[in-house]
């Protein structure tokens, strides 16, 4: 599209630069009239020839001009051709009037030449110093042309160049502007697309927000109603536990009476002021009673306190002595109750109690203070000092007993080996009721502090020894260590209680 537009500048500019070199023509034929007159008329030939000419114009005209500029028939001809042809009507109708005008200015020159030269001939015959001097202004007037000619030369292509380059900013101000127009359509459009992206993205942040808070609602209904059904189920479980706990209590609360013995002396009723004691009477054993005594005579000192012994077969002297100290010491009746053995130590504390009870068939046992000494190494001195030590041990326990039986401490001891060739004098209740072993038998015991299920308590009992294998085989129950001047009042015939 540029080659096109430059060669039609091309032809425009050359079309300018013929049309302005016919000016000095001009000139010269006006000079040529001031020297000499004006020839007449141009003849009838010259004009008809003339004519004919003028209907060649049109095609001499592109080729004229394509010589005039230095141009020769090229194949870029043909490409001029077409440009010129794309032309519009009336750029093309400019261009042929301006040719045919070149054409005649050019036919005129060629006359006024043809006439100044017949004048100059004429002129020279009538006088050759005046055809000096016309051939001297012909000179400097055809030097005149020639610098005149050159300038506009020169001045044309300037013009030209000048043109050019006012056409190439032209051209590059469109494109400029065309470059623009497309980076702001562009921009419309990138701006359009991130609007659209923008509202997209809103839409969708939208979107995701509703959605959580839907999710967030649905996430505590559901919340809610898993805190629903856990409390619920809690509420069952914790109704299930009270119940279990509610049923490890009997209905019937403990029955508190003044004097428990109830059916003319046949049962006894036994309340929650209830002290178990059975077993080894160990050194704890002691203290352990002796708490219980005192808590109870301080919540009331009145009602009964009960002192059940299941089974046990004696202890330790000074726990025994501790218990029937704290016995006589307490305001409220202590009832010691013996249900199956009371030997020893034991029988010694039923013996003493003002308030004992047995079944019938319960066994009591009283027997001499024995001394195992296993394999302990004394000398002669330490074993009249422990002999000792046990004598007065017996006569402080057992002399209150035989007092009791009415009998003195000596008598006491011949009819245990009376009894027995081993000295351990056992008697059933009825019998042991004779011998003011324990004071009343009776034939049923009502626990009524036994309002929580039994199976149900997890309570361990505590144990003061183990029993385990002695090296000969024999199962053992090793006794715990005393303090000194104790002595375990026990009693063991089968050697199953030991001490270490």
């Amino acid at each position: 599209m540029y080659k096109k537009i430059f060669l039609f500048l091309m032809i425009s500019s050359n079309s300018l630069a013929f049309a302005e070199s016919t000016e000095p023509v001009k000139t010269q034929a006006n000079s040529t009239k001031l020297v000499v007159q004006s020839e007449p008329k141009v003849t009838e030939e010259k004009a008809k020839a003339t004519g004919k000419e003028e209907a060649d114009l049109k095609e001499e005209a592109v080729v004229k001009t394509a010589v005039r500029t230095g141009h020769a028939e090229t194949p870029e001809t043909e490409t001029n051709t077409e440009l010129s042809t794309q032309l519009t009507q009336e750029t093309k109708q400019k261009f042929l009037s301006e040719v045919i005008t070149e054409k005649k200015t050019a036919t005129a020159t060629e006359e006024a030449s043809t006439k100044s030269t017949a004048t100059e001939k004429k002129v020279a015959d009538v006088n050759p110093v005046l055809e000096s001097l016309n051939k001297e202004q012909k000179l400097l007037m055809m030097e005149n042309i020639v610098k005149e000619e050159r300038l506009k030369k020169k001045n044309s292509a300037l013009r030209m160049q000048l043109q050019q380059l006012r056409w190439e900013k032209d051209v590059l101000n469109a494109q400029l502007d065309v470059e623009a127009l497309r980076e702001e359509t562009k921009n419309k459009a990138i701006n359009k697309q991130h609007q659209t992206q923008l509202l997209t993205l809103t839409k969708e942040v939208e979107i995701a927000e509703e959605q959580g808070r839907i999710l967030t609602s649905n996430l505590e209904t559901q919340r809610l109603k898993s805190e629903l059904k856990t409390a619920k189920f809690e509420s069952e479980i914790a109704g299930f536990h009270i119940e279990k706990e509610r049923n490890k209590y009997a209905d019937k609360k403990p029955i508190h009476l003044d004097n428990p013995l109830v059916d003319d002396g046949q049962t006894l009723i036994i309340s929650d002021r209830r002290i178990e004691m059975n077993g080894l009477i160990a050194p704890e054993t002691g203290d352990f009673v002796l708490r219980r005594i005192n808590f109870y005579n301080n919540k009331d000192s009145n009602k009964p306190i009960f002192l059940v012994i299941d089974s046990s077969p004696g202890g330790s002297a000074m726990a025994g002595y501790q218990i029937m100290k704290a016995i006589q010491s307490s305001k409220a009746p202590v009832y010691v109750v013996v249900k199956s053995l009371a030997a020893s130590m034991a029988a010694i504390i039923t013996t003493l109690a003002d308030h004992s009870f047995a079944y019938p068939n319960t066994i009591i046992v009283h027997h001499q203070l024995a001394i195992n000494l296993f394999l302990a190494r004394l000398n002669i001195t330490q074993q009249k000092e422990m002999y000792e030590d046990s004598k007065k041990w017996w006569d402080r326990m057992m002399g209150p007993v035989a007092e009791k039986m009415g009998i003195t401490n000596d008598e006491f001891i011949i009819q245990m080996y009376k009894k027995s060739s081993s000295g351990d004098w056992s008697e059933f209740g009825t019998e042991a009721q004779k011998l003011k072993w324990v004071n009343t038998i009776i034939q049923r015991i009502e626990e009524t502090s036994f309002v929580k299920d039994p199976n149900a308590e997890n309570e361990a009992e505590e144990d003061m020894s183990h029993e385990e294998l002695s090296a000969k085989g024999h199962a053992v129950h090793y006794l715990p260590h005393l303090l000194p001047k104790d002595a375990y009042f026990i009693y063991n015939p089968d050697q199953y209680y030991q001490i270490r």
